[in-house]
């Protein structure tokens, strides 16, 4: 068992326990009890085992101890990589330039939820066991390899984990901005130069006394502006600027009236939000819903009258639709 303390807080905790304890103390650092060495709250997952206490009080006398259980599933583990490893080369024409990948990336979340789905949807049916007709040998392979996915699902689970926490994290130091007019400099730094300043124009328009830590355009570039991805320091900064933005008096309203600034979201809202923009483009266009009024999008994904906005900020269950017995599986919706 790896043991981890906070070099902010002082507080010990176990590993599985510093995904939580990251929340509280953001920029802290954590030191293994053991073996002393520093890991910030990104390499930490890394260290899964550690020195005992003989390797660290024995000194030069220690003679250490054959681990014969992890002996047996570190080959089983080696075994299962090289038969994956061996798959994957069968479908694969370029193998020399194939490489397996050593650090951590956000994006193999993707490949790692499927796995873990596929995992988890593993079903070993318990008459294995008193069927006499499958050896005995089959029968321990077939435990192993059950322990090995329990194991399995373990890991990707906290890699799930930890790459969710990040993008989340990410996400909520992240703004995004709608209808700003791209630069008109031919080489992309020099479009990126402008959109910093332009950046840096909003933030004073918003009253927010900090840099962005950087700004991107995302998207190719077409004939509509692009949208701007604006990351600032803290999750402070962020709400300040979308309180801004929201006033009606404010001198971003007045000075950039075009200029639409959300909160950045994940691929599940952006869907939400997606099938809300559409949903209200139907209820407008045809007739037999537009007789009551003008439907927008607000609060990010909730479709309803203008007039009704009011009633929906003094109780944010109000349904607009329902109101108007609207049906959503209506055959004009969909």
């Amino acid at each position: 068992m790896v043991f981890f303390i906070c070099d902010q807080c002082g507080e010990t905790m176990k590993k599985k326990q510093v995904l939580q304890h990251i929340h509280r103390c953001r920029n802290a650092h954590y030191s293994c009890m053991d073996c002393q060495v520093v890991f910030d709250k990104n390499s930490y997952q890394a260290h899964t085992k550690c020195i005992t206490e003989d390797q660290k009080y024995g000194g030069a006398r220690h003679v250490p101890k054959v681990n014969k259980g992890e002996q047996k599933q570190d080959a089983w583990v080696s075994q299962v990589r090289a038969a994956i490893r061996q798959q994957k080369l069968q479908t694969n024409d370029d193998t020399y330039r194939k490489r397996p990948s050593t650090h951590f990336s956000p994006v193999a979340t993707v490949t790692a939820k499927k796995l873990l789905q596929d995992v988890s949807n593993l079903e070993i049916p318990p008459e294995i066991d008193a069927d006499n007709a499958i050896p005995t040998y089959a029968k321990l392979f077939i435990k192993q390899l059950t322990t090995l996915l329990g194991s399995t699902t373990t890991l990707l689970q906290q890699q799930c984990a930890a790459a969710d926490a990040v993008e989340e994290d990410r996400r909520q130091h992240s703004l995004v901005v709608i209808g700003l007019p791209e630069s008109q400099e031919k080489t992309p730094t020099g479009r990126a130069t402008a959109d910093k300043g332009t950046a840096m124009q909003i933030l004073d328009l918003c009253d927010v006394e900090a840099l962005p830590i950087t700004q991107y355009r995302m998207g190719k570039l077409g004939t509509r502006p692009r949208p701007m991805k604006l990351v600032l320091p803290t999750r402070a900064h962020v709400r300040k600027c979308l309180i801004m933005a929201r006033k009606k008096d404010s001198a971003l309203r007045t000075q950039m009236p075009t200029v639409f600034i959300r909160e950045s979201l994940s691929g599940e809202e952006l869907k939400k939000r997606s099938d809300a923009i559409k949903l209200c483009s139907l209820l407008n266009k045809n007739p037999r819903f537009s007789v009551h009024g003008t439907f927008v999008v607000y609060a990010t994904f909730h479709v309803m009258l203008k007039t009704q906005i009011p009633l929906f900020r003094n109780d944010n269950s109000f349904d607009g639709l329902s109101v108007l017995n609207i049906d959503l599986n209506d055959p004009a919706l969909s």
